[in-house]
């Protein structure tokens, strides 16, 4: 079997062979809280292991996302549930028209609550009917389940963010490991929204999103309900560059670490979220490895 990619820049299609993993790295770069627009494909530096790596693919933030909001509705979350709906309704009205979202509730379970749509007026109707539950919470599971549902229903050529509102208490029925792997085979990023909720942090409650969003390059917040801004977080997972390179070859299984720097050292205090690895043979779906290299 083979996999054909058409190149933008001439007529003849150029052919790879499918053992060949093509990982894509999506980039936030920041001055401050500010993100940093305009840079070019020659201003990063990819490194797999070490090794720097052709860049085969770059977008901009004029990527269409393929998007899913994930509430926590368990009961320590009563006070901000309806924070969450009024933010998020105001947040999805600035979407660009082809972007398509959608919501996942959760407590001790995720439930779909809406399929990514580019139908607003229908994902705000859902919003605003969504109960709050006296459940307890369960995190590993529910992103584990998100990420995998984003990898089947997500567009091949759109950037696939996963947004938690949480207060990020909670039990995780899986291992870290198993769950970034899944968001790394997903090309998910994860961006977090942690409130206080005033509970305490119990012994066993032992799952924490955070590494998660270090690991996808991902945003976290950390607000109450007093000064939660849902669309920054949903305008820092646009802003944001595509990279795409061919992997080395590494042993299938194993761990392999990814490091993007810019080039130029006037940018130096400028800060860069990128995912931070991924698993060899993993890396992305067969569809997502057909995208056009430009």
């Amino acid at each position: 079997m083979l996999l054909v990619v058409g190149l933008a820049s001439a007529q003849e299609e150029v052919v790879f062979r499918t053992n060949v993993e093509l990982i894509r790295v999506d980039v936030e770069v920041l001055d401050g809280d500010r993100p940093v627009t305009g840079l070019k494909r020659e201003d990063f530096l990819v490194f797999d292991e070490g090794s720097s790596q052709p860049i085969l693919d770059f977008a901009t933030e004029d990527q269409e996302l393929d998007l899913l909001l994930v509430l926590d509705v368990s009961f320590s979350m009563g006070r901000m549930l309806q924070a969450m709906k009024t933010q998020a309704r105001d947040a999805l009205a600035k979407l660009y028209f082809r972007d398509r979202v959608g919501i996942v509730v959760f407590d001790s379970t995720p439930y779909l609550v809406i399929a990514p749509t580019w139908d607003r007026e229908a994902v705000d109707a859902a919003l605003q009917e969504i109960p709050l539950s006296r459940g307890a919470t369960e995190l590993n599971q529910t992103v584990l389940m998100a990420a995998k549902y984003l990898r089947q229903q997500s567009r091949p050529q759109a950037r696939r963010g996963i947004i938690v509102l949480t207060d990020n208490l909670g039990f995780k029925a899986l291992p870290d490991s198993v769950v970034r792997d899944s968001l790394w085979e997903s090309d998910v990023v994860l961006s977090t929204v942690f409130f206080f909720s005033g509970f305490t942090r119990m012994p066993n409650y032992k799952a924490n999103l955070e590494p998660f969003a270090d690991a996808t390059g991902g945003d976290v917040f950390k607000v109450d309900d007093s000064n939660f801004n849902l669309n920054e977080s949903l305008q820092r997972m646009r802003q944001r560059y595509s990279l795409m390179y061919r992997a080395p070859a590494h042993k299938p299984g194993s761990i392999c670490r990814i490091k993007v720097q810019l080039r130029n050292p006037a940018h130096k205090g400028f800060q860069i979220r990128a995912r931070s690895g991924y698993k060899a043979g993993i890396a992305g779906s067969e569809a997502r490895q057909k995208m056009t290299l430009k």
